[in-house]
């Protein structure tokens, strides 16, 4: 199989993993919502998720996939606060940051759910530079 087949058969099968042009929202390290905007998790959330005790931490991840950049794919991971009114937002210790896959990095790592889980733990320990603009899955990986 040569590059291009390996990275379309990568391509097709990252939907299995989350879903491209959705909002996923983790709390817990669980999935608890994917939606196609952050609207509508917030009403999900409302309807479905019992309000916490007091504010809680959830991660927002967006994914977007352009096969003709060399930054493959772009992962968006926000920090939110769910309130124990169940508002979604973000408060001053919350932030973001963009995580990309080079062809090269999907090539070596792929796309798996404990790339999302790495993403997710290095926004919440707040153990990554937000000086950048993005930072490359394989610096991720490689810590």
């Amino acid at each position: 199989m040569d590059k291009n087949d390996k990275l379309n058969k990568i391509i097709n099968e990252i939907k299995d993993v989350l879903t491209p042009s959705m909002t996923h929202l983790f709390v817990g390290g669980d999935l608890v919502a994917s939606e196609k905007t952050l609207k509508l998790i917030k009403d999900n959330v409302k309807k479905n998720y019992d309000p916490p005790k007091k504010n809680i931490k959830a991660y927002t991840i967006r994914i977007k996939i352009n096969k003709s950049d060399d930054n493959i794919i772009n992962i968006n991971c926000g920090q939110l606060t769910i309130t124990p009114k169940l508002f979604i937002g973000p408060t001053d210790d919350d932030g973001s940051q963009l995580f990309i896959y080079t062809r090269n990095d999907l090539l070596k790592n792929g796309y798996k759910m404990s790339h999302i889980k790495k993403i997710i733990k290095a926004i919440k320990t707040d153990s990554i530079s937000y000086d950048k603009n993005y930072i490359s899955i394989s610096e991720l990986l490689n810590k």
